[in-house]
């Protein structure tokens, strides 16, 4: 599979009809570069192609935004993975627009700790017929950390046929952390199957006691649940991204 790996001042990437590739998208992955990225990045996927979009927002990121467009071809088959470990305030802003008979599966994790901020918006555009969407958001907050998660599928006129849904989790991993996950729907088709759905847990002492009283640490608890919730995203993923990914955790563990 090719790997495409977006250079810091590209804008716009193109993957040729019938391509299989991975691509690679890291904003900022290091502080102090002369140059900063582009923050407005177009990304241009062809016809029938088979396609993994792995986008790592990592921990030396700070007060950040990003925006990305991703333009999907007919019956192209794609999976994003984009995950969120960012420190001081960040942005996100994601439009998806689908072609026809479109099969996009994504996958979004955040961690933020401290009094660290995200707020994001994604867009999932249906303008053709056939698409299928599976969109889901788990989100990590700890410290005094403050999420606004806004995912939205808009359905349009000629995407009749189409089969959608958002799934939204976040978990609560301190008394003073705050969060909002919000999906939405916009249909105007009528031969079509939407969903969305979003909840909110609290990591109570009682879950800590329960799962020390089998003989863990609370610190080992913790863990044991954070990688669970990892372990589901980075699902499907090659080794070398799932190291990452874990050691991204790591230091957000750390940095509590």
């Amino acid at each position: 599979m090719k790997e495409i790996v977006i250079a810091k001042r590209q804008k716009k990437v193109v993957v040729p009809d019938g391509t299989e590739a991975f691509i690679i998208d890291k904003p900022l992955a290091q502080t102090g570069i002369a140059k900063k990225p582009v923050k407005n990045i177009q990304i241009i996927i062809g016809r029938n192609c088979r396609v993994k979009y792995i986008f790592l927002a990592g921990i030396n990121n700070l007060s950040d935004s990003q925006n990305r467009e991703l333009i999907i071809g007919d019956k192209s088959q794609v999976v994003s993975y984009r995950a969120y470990f960012g420190a001081g305030a960040n942005d996100s802003k994601f439009v998806n627009s689908l072609g026809k008979e479109a099969d996009f599966e994504s996958r979004v994790l955040f961690y933020f700790s401290g009094h660290d901020s995200l707020t994001a918006n994604d867009d999932y555009v249906f303008a053709k017929p056939g698409t299928q969407g599976r969109f889901s958001v788990v989100g990590l907050l700890n410290g005094e950390a403050i999420a606004k998660y806004y995912s939205n599928i808009i359905i349009k006129p000629l995407a009749q046929q189409t089969d959608s849904r958002i799934d939204m989790k976040l978990y609560l991993m301190s008394r003073t952390a705050k969060g909002v996950m919000l999906p939405g729907l916009k249909i105007d088709a009528n031969e079509v199957k939407a969903g969305h759905g979003a909840s909110t847990f609290q990591l109570s002492p009682e879950d800590i006691f329960y799962l020390q009283s089998r003989g863990l640490t609370e610190k080992q608890a913790r863990e044991l649940i954070i990688n669970s919730l990892t372990a589901r995203f980075t699902d499907g993923l090659p080794l070398k991204f799932k190291k990452e990914i874990d050691s991204e955790i790591k230091k957000k563990n750390r940095s509590k």
